[in-house]
Formats: C-alpha cells, structure tokens, sequence
C-alpha cells in the first residue's frame, strides 16, 4: 500500500529522495517519519535537509537554536543554504555571538548581491526577512514587484495596518490588487 508519491526524477539521488518525502512528513506534522528521512538527506550533503532537519529539531526541544541542531543549520549555511545563512546572522536567534554572526551577514550579503543586481524576486524576499526592522518595506515592494507572490501576500498583510495612503479606498485597493496577483501566481495564502 503506498502512502503517498513523490515524483522520482531520472538522477535524483537518495540524499534528494529522503529530503523530498522528509520534507512531505514535516508540513503534514508528522515529525517523527520524518526526522530520519530529514537527518539521512542531510547527512548525505543536501543543504536544504540540513536546514529543515535543524528547525525540526528545535521544534521537538521547544527552544531557538538547540546544540545539536546549531550543527546542521552552520552545515547548511557552509553548504550556502541563504536561509540558514539568514537564521545564523540573527545573533538572538543563533545565540552567536555579534561578531560571529556579522561574519555569517557579510557571507549572506556577498551571496545575494549578484542576485540583487539581477532584480532576482527571491534575493530580494530574503532580504525583507534579513531587514525586517529597517528596510522590510522596501524589499517586500522589490519582491513584490519582481514577482514574488509571497513578497506580494506579506506586503498585503504589512499594509493592513502600516504604510502610507493619501486617498481614501487606496490602501483597501493596493491590498486587493496585491492578494489577487499572488493567488494567479499560485499562492494559497493569497486568499
């Protein structure tokens, strides 16, 4: 009896294939079939598994960044996972220290800044996480603007209560165009 089916891709590797079904289990909360899976794709050199397999982790211990899962979150940022280059860059989150976790923004930033250049809609969705307090705004547009649909459904819900109208109706119709978009690229969340 199968349970599920994850399309197998000529050349996929076994690390790929656990990360994929790994991957499955996590968003349908069933952490413990797929830790293994998530610990064998990480194990076998896939970056994005290193990360996920990090946050499920803190997940089980209820903690930001437990010991253990520190290791597999700074094998994935060596491996240029940017998003766990991202969570390490956060010193309150990674519990490094300021100068440790500057290194790890620097590396970010040396990463994404060809990506940036090129108007790339991702590169400039990480960078609304990364500033999220300064300049959240100003990256959610680029994205946004790039094509980003969840750029576009977070700059939705940041205008709801923030950002500056002068028409009266102009902000309800900003959020409407923004949520109509996304949800025709796609995103559920849009709705």
């Amino acid at each position: 009896m199968c349970l599920f089916s994850v399309p197998v891709l000529a050349g996929q590797s076994d690390s790929d294939l656990n990360y994929e079904k790994g991957k499955y289990y996590a968003l349908k909360y069933q952490y413990d079939l797929a830790k293994p899976l998530l610990k064998k794709a990480a194990d076998g050199g896939n970056a994005n598994a290193m990360l996920r397999y990090a946050f499920l982790i803190n997940v089980q211990h209820g903690q930001f960044l437990a010991p253990n899962a520190f290791v597999y979150m700074e094998k994935a940022a060596e491996n240029g996972n940017e998003w766990a280059m991202m969570s390490l860059a956060d010193s309150s989150y990674s519990g490094l220290s300021k100068k440790e976790a500057s290194k790890w923004r620097d590396k970010l930033d040396a990463k994404l800044k060809p990506y940036l250049e090129q108007g790339d809609k991702d590169a400039y969705y990480i960078m609304s996480q990364v500033e999220f307090d300064d300049h959240h705004e100003k990256w959610l547009s680029k994205a946004a603007e790039a094509g980003s649909s969840k750029g576009m459904t977070e700059l939705a819900d940041y205008y709801l209560d923030d950002g500056w109208f002068i028409l009266p109706g102009s902000r309800e119709k900003k959020i409407k165009e923004l949520r109509d978009a996304a949800f025709k690229l796609g995103n559920s969340q849009a709705i």
